[in-house]
């Protein structure tokens, strides 16, 4: 096979983002995914007989101009409440007033996720000529907006919500948002990041997916891809190992020994499996090889599906809250206490739950009259859990709520963080190739050093959910490929 211009390990939103708008400005663009079907994490599989659920991250959303450029029609389903579970079910279908600074703060953060992070301390005269832009949108709010906004970042999520929302029961439901697929708890500064990152991307607790599961938002984009010419390859035998020759990329070897030349390599994966998998860390210098190291996943969410012979009753929920996002975070202090066992590796007696019954809006992935429950379970340690105690901690979970939910379960299905690792070569389990901090995003996502999504590698990128902005909305890839689009001549 001929040298392709650019090739991708991996085929998540991000990577199948980048080859469509690579393949659309002329570039030979191929796709590898050692799995039966693209997505990566984004992935909705069957987890018992006909019945089909979202078996790695629970919600994902494309990023608009990324749906607009393509030109995709995917039908996108919002959960369009959340409710708290308690003794008086709390249903919110809106967010509570929140001060001014939190909207002015999520307006530059999607500001700049939709910039290449630049490079420091001398950046391109086009990174310098984005961040001017941003920082004029900063500074135009005024010298008391701009403190705020500032405060917003560094502050524990449990302080904030504390200070401006009244109701217990919604201070756990936004805290609870806010540690999404972070090891950490609310009392944590830096926290209430993850809150104003959520509402960034995805708006916050207000979840989406896509008819059919989110692996729809995967199969649409790579149908775009390949209509502008990429070619995508699934069940690819693995290990893959980049060539590098005089310290440059210079394509791929399969696990079969096949040889594949590209003028361009992008890992779709996280910068530790990146640099110290599919390169050899002797191709490395001693820093880039700590930075990989000691990058934080520390992955703590494990999903639990549940296929059931009807719609469960949850006491004083109609249909409409059912169709929604149901969260059992009794107080703020108790998301706190949970992790607090995780970090000693016990998991709580009641963990962080997020639940979902897809099939109410979705009747397609179960068979008439049958439901999927999914559950998002988070403080549940690396390797330090029974997949059958993790069950039971569930359904003892949920009984109260839902007392007649354990005679309708028909099937099971339990993925503990080290089942996501293996299933989707994710590091430690994270979901979202390394945990979003403010130490861990920007300019020093995936590492310190690996700036505009280079790897220290010459021809070799990082493209995926470990690079900036993060996540699966295909923004990350984007970015990417507007920097490699150019066409060859």
């Amino acid at each position: 096979m001929s040298e392709r211009d650019v090739l991708f390990l991996g085929s998540s939103p991000n990577a199948l983002a980048a080859a469509a708008r690579l393949a659309r400005s002329g570039l030979r663009v191929l796709v590898l995914e050692t799995r039966a079907a693209v997505g990566g994490p984004v992935a909705t599989e069957a987890f018992a007989p006909g019945f089909r659920a979202d078996v790695g991250v629970a919600s994902a959303s494309l990023d608009p101009e990324v749906v607009a450029e393509l030109g995709l029609s995917v039908e996108v389903i919002r959960r369009a409440t959340v409710t708290a579970l308690g003794p008086t079910p709390v249903t919110l279908r809106a967010l509570p007033e929140l001060p001014s600074a939190v909207h002015h703060a999520v307006g530059l953060l999607r500001a700049l996720y939709r910039a290449a992070p630049p490079e420091l301390p001398v950046p391109t005269p086009e990174a310098a000529g984005s961040l001017g832009a941003i920082t004029a949108q900063l500074l135009g709010l005024g010298p008391r907006e701009v403190h705020e906004v500032l405060r917003l970042l560094f502050m524990p999520a449990r302080d904030f919500f504390d200070e401006t929302v009244p109701s217990e029961a919604v201070r756990a439901v936004l805290c609870g948002a806010s540690m999404r697929a972070l090891s950490e708890g609310p009392f944590a500064s830096g926290t209430l990041f993850g809150f104003l990152h959520h509402l960034a991307v995805d708006d916050g607790p207000f979840r989406s997916t896509a008819r059919g599961g989110v692996g729809a938002l995967a199969g649409a984009l790579a149908a775009a891809a390949q209509g502008f010419g990429a070619s995508v390859r699934t069940g690819v035998p693995g290990p893959i190992q980049v060539d590098v020759e005089g310290g440059v990329a210079r394509g791929v070897r399969l696990g079969d020994g096949e040889h594949l030349a590209a003028r361009i390599v992008v890992s779709d994966h996280d910068a530790r499996t990146t640099l110290t998998r599919l390169i050899s860390p002797a191709e490395l210098d001693p820093e880039t090889n700590r930075a990989a190291r000691c990058t934080r996943y520390r992955g703590s969410v494990a999903r639990v599906h549940l296929a059931l012979s009807g719609l469960p009753s949850f006491a004083g929920l109609d249909r409409d809250a059912l169709g929604g996002t149901l969260v059992l975070a009794p107080s703020v202090a108790a998301l706190e206490q949970a992790w607090d066992r995780a970090k000693r590796g016990a998991l709580a007696a009641r963990p962080y739950l997020e639940v979902t019954l897809p099939t109410v809006a979705d009747p397609g992935l179960a068979p008439a009259g049958q439901h999927v429950l999914d559950a998002w379970v988070q403080y549940v340690p690396y390797g330090r859990v029974d997949r059958a105690a993790l069950l039971q901690t569930v359904m003892d979970t949920l009984a109260p709520f839902a007392p007649g939910l354990a005679g309708q379960v028909l099937h099971h299905a339990v993925s503990l963080p080290e089942d996501l690792e293996a299933r989707f070569g994710l590091t430690e389990g994270h979901l979202y190739g390394g945990e979003v901090r403010l130490d861990q995003a920007f300019f020093l996502r995936p590492i310190p050093g690996c700036v505009g999504y280079e790897s220290p590698i010459p021809g070799l990128y990082l493209g995926g959910s470990a690079a900036h902005p993060g996540g699966y909305t295909g923004r990350s890839g984007w970015n990417l490929a507007g920097r490699l689009a150019v066409p060859r001549r």
